[in-house]
């Protein structure tokens, strides 16, 4: 109890006021008890926590934070914005997420990753969590440093590349030992006919170790540059068959899976090598190859001026065993074939991409 004693009134009596502030202490210790409470939680809550007020200041910060960015609270609170912490690569990304944040909270992602920059200038990376404090335009940030997890994760990631380099290598390696048994066998066979459907399947044997060679010397592991595969496949199929045929490629630097890769050289294959045996008796001509993308379509045209195949001829039908792989090849590929004999040869082909 707290009392109150006033001057007597004109009577003469004398009035004692008396205010009870046991209740309003009482909410004072509790606020202060919450406050001890939260301060603790904050502080031990075993990742870097901090306060940002919606200007990009950062208000408060645990120890956590003070170990992972090697600045003092005395340095950090008030002073410093959290674009200061982002590496410059991430700087753009986070702003972004940032503003979308303060138009509307439900809108922006709530964890993010990307790398921090400490005091000395050491990048680490970092898994964040972040929610609006309810009330106000604050926002409390939880990070957590997943540097060691992102290197053995790289490293289970190069250890894999190496691994996937080495099984291209031997399948092409495989696929040539296999070519080289087939050559053993044409120095055993007297018969033209089979002599030339075994050369014929060593062209195609060809055409899939290409494939793996190319990935084993690229960059990227999963897909193809197919300008770059045509223009040797073709070239290596012109100089094996001894003619003075010319290549006009204009194919579009288009990147291709290997479920797509192998079954479209495979088709070039066989319609290269039928033009150059077929198309040009006296060993002379030109080979167009055209390939394009369009509206989520690879588009591919292969075409000769030679002397053309009978209009009649059903590529799905024929007897031909090199058409009927063209075929084939096009159904596994889900595309439609369609063929022009009008001054030459024309095979157009459309499939779908499988990126788009």
């Amino acid at each position: 109890m707290e009392g109150e004693l006033r001057l007597p009134p004109p009577s003469g009596e004398v009035v004692a006021v008396y205010r009870d502030l046991t209740e309003r202490k009482q909410l004072e210790e509790k606020l202060k008890e919450n406050e001890r409470l939260y301060r603790s939680i904050f502080e031990n809550t075993g990742s870097a926590t901090t306060i940002v007020d919606e200007d990009t200041t950062i208000l408060m910060v645990n120890r956590e934070f003070e170990r992972l960015s090697g600045y003092s609270r005395e340095e950090i609170e008030g002073k410093k914005s959290w674009r200061e912490f982002l590496a410059d690569e991430d700087l753009k990304r986070m702003e972004e997420y940032y503003h979308l944040w303060m138009k509307d909270p439900s809108l922006a992602p709530r964890i993010y990753n990307f790398r921090f920059r400490d005091r000395h200038g050491n990048i680490k990376y970092i898994r964040m969590n972040a929610d609006p404090i309810p009330g106000t335009t604050m926002i409390v940030a939880s990070l957590v440093d997943v540097t060691d997890i992102r290197e053995a994760e790289e490293e289970i990631l190069r250890e894999k590349e190496v691994l996937l380099r080495e099984i291209h290598h031997r399948v092409k390696n495989n696929l040539q030992i296999i070519s080289s048994l087939l050559n053993l066998q044409l120095s055993r066979i007297g018969d033209e006919e089979l002599r030339k459907i075994v050369r014929e399947s060593q062209g195609r044997i060809k055409a899939m170790a290409m494939i793996h060679e190319h990935l084993y010397q690229s960059e990227s592991l999963e897909r193809v540059n197919f300008r770059e595969y045509v223009e040797k496949l073709v070239g290596d199929i012109i100089i094996s068959h001894g003619v003075s045929v010319r290549k006009d490629l204009e194919i579009e630097d288009i990147e291709l899976d290997l479920d797509t890769a192998i079954p479209l050289g495979l088709l070039i294959n066989e319609l290269v090598t039928n033009s150059i045996k077929y198309a040009f008796p006296e060993g002379r001509g030109t080979i167009t190859i055209g390939m394009r993308k369009a509206d989520g379509s690879v588009e591919l045209v292969v075409a000769d001026d030679g002397v053309g195949l009978p209009e009649d001829i059903d590529p799905s039908s024929t007897d031909t065993l090199g058409l009927k792989l063209v075929s084939l090849l096009t159904d596994q590929l889900n595309g439609k074939m369609t063929l022009d004999v009008e001054g030459g040869t024309k095979f157009s082909m459309v499939f779908r991409d499988r990126d788009e």
